[in-house]
């Protein structure tokens, strides 16, 4: 019999699964609440991307902190994916394609509405084709 399943549990029915506490058990991911919390707020602390000069500079990570700077002119297309729960949080991830990587360098919760923005600013003219035209801006001529 494999540890951690009882051959006859006390009040006499078979069990689906292992006691609670063994190690057969699983765990959850994360731990205490209070650890998750501080989890999340340190990777909240560490997130960020911008604009600096001549490069597009992305840092993230809580355990295995990353920090990466490109050349804009380096950067030759952009992704932009999200998944249920990150549509759901109104964020998504940006990779930045590059020459050099083979999977890119990616930029993770992005706000929706300044992801498509940023990456124009970034490289203008790789994705400003496939943007619509802001309708609050008056147009001329």
């Amino acid at each position: 019999m494999p540890r951690g399943f009882p051959a006859t549990p006390p009040w006499g029915r078979a069990r689906a699964g292992p006691r609670r506490g063994s190690a057969a058990w699983p765990r959850r991911a994360g731990g205490r609440p209070r650890r998750r919390r501080a989890a999340s707020a340190d990777a909240y602390r560490n997130l960020g991307h911008g604009l600096d000069g001549e490069y597009v500079v992305a840092r993230s990570g809580t355990f295995r902190r990353t920090s990466v700077a490109l050349q804009r002119r380096g950067i030759v297309a952009w992704t932009f994916s999200s998944s249920p729960f990150s549509r759901r949080a109104g964020v998504q991830t940006v990779t930045a394609a590059v020459a050099a990587v083979e999977q890119g360098y990616r930029i993770p919760d992005d706000s929706v509405r300044d992801a498509a923005r940023f990456a124009d600013i970034a490289t203008p003219g790789i994705i400003s084709e496939f943007l619509v035209p802001d309708q609050s801006t008056p147009r001329r001529g």
